[in-house]
């Protein structure tokens, strides 16, 4: 698997952005333009992934601290499921060696119309090592699941993370299901 920068001019471009706008719902989905801006201010990595059979999918990886939170990831529709995602889940330690490996899914709900979606990416991701981390959070209308690899989850450094990346309207609510209880 091959990692290479998103930058202005990129070749796959519009596969890459086809791909965005498929893989993410409505209230997910983040303009292309708007990531590759980002990315190039410096708040996170773009990654377009490339295999055997050319590009295979994107990552948005934000490494701050001793984390390296995968924001957005996307494999190509018919790559699903053949271990391309597999792949670059196991490049990360290699692109980001000192930085502990960390995700947050949508948390599976039976009432949920893509509940069983939510339960193959859960299972997929702990397949290839993350965990549960006990913590939660919910922001623009969703509510998600934290799971890491590589080491102990820390809210506090999470939080230094969401604040550096200066977004004012993403405000996640943390919660655990003692909170529940």
């Amino acid at each position: 698997m091959e990692f290479r920068k998103v930058e202005p001019g990129f070749a796959d471009m519009a596969r890459l952005d086809n791909l965005n706008r498929e893989a993410f719902p409505p209230g997910e989905y983040v303009e292309t333009e708007y990531l590759l801006e980002r990315a190039g201010q410096g708040y996170f990595d773009f990654w377009a992934l490339y295999d055997t059979p050319g590009f295979t999918g994107f990552m948005v990886v934000v490494p701050h601290g001793d984390l390296a939170y995968l924001s957005f990831f996307a494999i190509e529709a018919g790559l699903r499921s053949q271990g391309y995602g597999s792949a670059a889940l196991q490049e990360l330690p290699r692109i980001y060696p000192a930085y502990k490996q960390l995700v947050d899914i949508e948390m599976t709900d039976e009432k949920a119309g893509n509940n069983l979606q939510r339960v193959h990416r859960r299972g997929f991701y702990l397949r290839n090592g993350y965990c549960p981390t006990g913590q939660f959070l919910s922001y623009f209308g969703g509510s998600f699941e934290m799971l890491i690899k590589g080491g102990e989850f820390e809210l506090e450094a999470y939080k230094r993370l969401v604040a550096s990346l200066n977004v004012p309207e993403f405000k996640p609510v943390y919660f655990t299901k003692a909170d529940f209880s």
